[in-house]
């Protein structure tokens, strides 16, 4: 195993719906949460997904590890040298573990987020984190991407106007949370519940394939509802929105801050603790001047 690996980092913000009209932030939940009753953990689907650790330091900033464990239909352990192979033997509480570590900063709500292709996506995160802090009420936590300063403005601008946009979507875990009877978002749940569909893919455009003399545009709520849409406890994969179809789209997924760590010492196949938490400090604090230009020009800061 390599002594050392770099990371990819990505930032999110934390929106939280409990059907309330003044939800508890994310960071107030977090706070509340009992040390002594970790790990709080989800199971779907055949797989443990856990809130594993947090540490809430003077202040108020947190970090911790969320895990992905895999209990059933396990490969075999198989020796190259031979064609013998055997099961991988667990004890009934054990599982083949990923972990994605994150920091989170009260003051914006955000997610600083190791990325980690085997251990939990962002989605998931946002399930497994509605999931275990819900009690009285159910609560959904959507974690929404931070975009690059010129998505913002571009999408910002009030002279541009949407011409198509493409959305794709899952209907969310928690959907006595949801609050997305709004006038973009609630047309589309309705659709995709009428049909008791799990997921949904649309394109909508404002003008007919091949007639690019012609400059229509759709409504301006595409704008505030696309956003809106991503930053809320709906699992969307895909969003993208054109305000000139021979130009690139803004993509509220990809178009958004990111970095990447230094190298950060291993433990195995895991990174020393320490070493990815200060490593994950240093990408934020690179960023963070854009960060809060995003936050402020969106409100949120």
């Amino acid at each position: 195993m390599p002594d050392t690996k770099k990371y990819s980092v990505s930032f999110y913000t934390a929106h939280v719906s409990d059907g309330t009209d003044s939800p508890s932030k994310l960071s107030s939940l977090l706070h509340e949460i009992n040390p002594e009753d970790l790990p709080l953990e989800h199971r779907v689907n055949g797989q443990v997904f856990q809130l594993r650790e947090l540490n809430i330091f003077q202040g108020g900033r947190m970090r911790g590890v969320l895990a992905k464990f895999r209990d059933d239909d396990l490969p075999n352990i198989g020796d190259r040298s031979s064609i013998e192979e055997r099961p991988i033997d667990l004890d009934d509480s054990e599982g083949l573990i990923e972990k994605n570590h994150f920091l989170y900063d009260p003051g914006l709500e955000m997610l600083t987020f190791q990325v980690n292709g085997n251990g939990l996506n962002i989605n998931k995160a946002g399930e497994l984190l509605g999931t275990v802090l819900s009690k009285d009420r159910v609560i959904g936590v959507g974690l929404s991407p931070v975009l690059r300063p010129d998505a913002v403005e571009r999408i910002l601008n009030g002279n541009m106007k949407p011409r198509k946009f493409e959305i794709s979507f899952t209907r969310p875990t928690a959907t006595e949370a949801y609050e997305g009877h709004d006038q973009f978002s609630g047309p589309l749940m309705s659709l995709l519940n009428s049909v008791d569909g799990v997921s949904c893919s649309i394109t909508v455009s404002a003008n007919p394939p091949g007639r690019h003399s012609i400059r229509n545009y759709l409504n301006d709520v595409v704008k505030g509802g696309m956003t809106t849409l991503v930053g809320s406890t709906v699992p969307v994969n895909m969003s993208k929105v054109w305000f000139d179809e021979d130009s690139d789209p803004i993509d509220l997924i990809e178009d958004r801050i990111k970095g990447s760590t230094d190298p950060v010492q291993q433990e195995g196949r895991y990174p020393v603790p320490e070493s990815i938490f200060n490593a994950l400090e240093k990408v934020r604090e690179k960023n963070i001047e854009d960060i809060r230009l995003v936050l402020d020009e969106q409100g949120l800061e």
